[in-house]
């Protein structure tokens, strides 16, 4: 109901100003957005003003989302002048112009994630299905128009160094992991285990540490009732059924992909091999309270870390093409002559504009199989395997947003929509005149 108020009201505001500046009317999509927000609020306010007032935290939060939502707003201004000014300038300048891009995207990401704190568990899906997807469609619409290979060549040489720079990352995490993994002696049942089962077991024995990393954790939470009735798991040999604590289902509360990695590592761990007494895992006497602890933590990094990377692997790969079925369905209808980026084209200029982003979806592509690769070899964990967690727990956020920015991002072309970044909206005047 608060939306419906507030899309009301940003829609009249719209019609108001039409009626009095002209049509179409300047950043018309741009334009309601005010309006919406300070109607959410006061919406907001009035349902639930009493409890903000009660609790100061609450209100922080609110503050915090807010500023996470007003970059948001800002990317529909960035972007499309950086797509202005890539098209305004000559190829060989574009090669150059084209490397804004991440400059563009690391800074906003750091935008969002300095506002959302501690709330780990949400950055994954609010950076990358906000900023990536954003910046995503922009470099596919960048190749749309671009007039030399040697700007798909920038391009792809920029998500190799970052790339190459996030790798560098998790490999500074596994140091100090397995630092610590020697210390487990020869003859262990973890001995031979892989980094994550030697991070249940830790979290396993100490309640406090688990406790502890569990208060990190925002929105990736299991109902009730599956927590308070953990599954069962047989063992391959028969030998008995043993129950994984609900509590352990919460581990890693500091990335999301921490509950995907402990329901699957445990239960794969059960099903493959003989049930071990858990005296004989424990690894209390093995590292201090401490290196406990930076274990678990150095681990959530890790699994963090790789989801990020493969999220972002993932969305540049989808959304050249999806922005390429996108125009050409679009060319197939009457209205495509409102659309300036496609109204100039005949058949044999689409197709070569589609190939320039094809051919940069095909090499996204090769570069999120060689990251899974790569990840699955130092690993030991299949990176498909977080992606499918987070696209089958967040798929609400995921489709939400890939609609809204794919929608928004081909829709504010539109000339109904009177987005002139060169601000000149001669159709104004010549109504005037």
């Amino acid at each position: 109901m608060m939306s419906l108020i507030s899309s009301a009201g940003a829609v009249a505001f719209m019609l108001l100003m039409t009626d009095r500046i002209g049509f179409p009317l300047p950043f018309t999509l741009v334009v309601g957005i005010p309006i919406w927000f300070v109607g959410l609020v006061v919406c907001f306010g009035i349902c639930f003003g009493s409890k903000m007032k009660e609790e100061q935290s609450l209100r922080n939060e609110l503050l915090n989302y807010i500023v996470v939502i007003a970059c948001q707003v800002v990317l529909t201004f960035i972007y499309p002048l950086y797509l202005y000014g890539f098209r305004s300038i000559s190829s060989t300048a574009q090669t150059f112009y084209v490397l804004l891009l991440p400059v563009i995207k690391i800074a906003t990401k750091n935008w969002i994630s300095f506002f959302l704190g501690t709330k780990d568990d949400l950055k994954p899906q609010v950076v990358i299905l906000n900023i990536e997807v954003f910046n995503a469609l922009y470099v596919a619409s960048s190749m749309q128009n671009a007039t030399s290979i040697s700007t798909t060549m920038a391009l792809t040489f920029v998500d190799f160094v970052l790339a190459w720079i996030s790798i560098n990352d998790v490999n500074q995490f596994l140091v100090g992991i397995s630092r610590l993994l020697r210390k487990i002696p020869v003859g262990h049942p973890l001995k031979t285990a892989d980094f994550v089962d030697v991070a249940l077991q830790i979290l396993e024995d100490d309640a406090i540490l688990r406790e502890s990393l569990s208060l990190r954790s925002f929105t990736c939470r299991l109902p009730e009732a599956i927590v308070d009735q953990p599954p069962k798991v047989h063992d391959s040999i028969g030998s008995g059924t043993r129950e994984v604590e609900g509590t352990s289902r919460q581990l890693f509360a500091s990335a999301s992909t921490a509950n995907a990695s402990l329901d699957s590592f445990v239960s794969t761990a059960a099903a493959v091999a003989p049930y071990i007494q858990p005296e004989s895992r424990a690894l209390r006497r093995i590292f201090t309270a401490k290196e406990r602890r930076e274990y678990v933590q150095r681990t959530a990094q890790v699994l963090f870390t790789t989801e990020f990377i493969i999220l972002i692997e993932f969305t540049e790969v989808i959304i050249p093409f999806i922005y390429s079925t996108y125009v050409i369905s679009m060319f197939q209808l009457p209205n495509w002559v409102y659309y300036p980026q496609i109204r100039s084209l005949d058949g044999i200029a689409l197709a070569k504009m589609i190939g320039n982003v094809a051919v940069y979806g095909l090499m996204e592509l090769l570069s999120f199989i060689a990251m899974s690769i790569i990840l699955r070899r130092k690993l030991a964990i299949s990176s498909l395997h977080q992606l499918a967690f987070v696209l089958d727990r967040e798929w609400r956020m995921v489709q939400s947003n890939l609609f809204l920015w794919i929608c928004y991002t081909i829709q504010n072309s539109l000339d109904h929509n009177g987005a002139d970044f060169s601000w000149k909206f001669t159709w104004l005047h010549s109504k005037a005149d």
